[in-house]
């Protein structure tokens, strides 16, 4: 991985996991991208607060605008494991949307829909289908979060 990050459509993707081997984890990409380091830090005080047995495979910085609702997918298709979300805004009233939004496995209806709070960390096994909303037109200011995939070790 180059030490810039890419651009995908609604954010940046720090350390993709399709660009890796299967189930490797970045945490020694992560460690050696400077402007990024200090993610690790923060995966380890996380991890070890929830005592979880996982591989980190990727890392992305996700911005949201009006108009630009992510499809509903799943981050783990083949090999259980977990996504962290954290939501990055300092201020962000419920008037705004952006809800992440939670579907049952045919993706025809939600199940649950969760807020966007600032430094609100939502973890759910990365097989639930799932989608960002976007902010609504009324809001100013772009919908920020942190995304952590995972697999669980074997």
């Amino acid at each position: 991985m180059k030490n810039s990050p890419s651009l995908d459509p609604v954010g940046t993707s720090l350390l993709r996991v399709k660009d890796r081997p299967d189930r490797q984890s970045c945490l020694e990409e992560l460690n050696s991208n400077e402007s990024w380091r200090f993610l690790i830090g923060f995966w380890e005080r996380f991890s070890d607060l929830h005592n979880f047995n996982m591989t980190l495979l990727g890392v992305y910085a996700n911005g949201q605008t009006f108009g630009q609702d992510t499809i509903i997918h799943r981050d783990n298709k083949t090999h259980p494991g977990f996504t962290v979300i954290v939501f990055c805004n300092e201020y962000w009233p419920t008037s705004w949307g952006g809800e992440l939004v939670f579907y049952d496995d045919n993706k025809e209806n939600i199940v649950k829909a969760v807020l966007p709070k600032s430094r609100r960390v939502v973890i759910f096994d990365g097989r639930i289908p799932h989608a960002a909303r976007s902010p609504s037109v009324k809001c100013d200011q772009v919908r920020m979060t942190l995304v952590f995939k995972t697999v669980i070790k074997e």
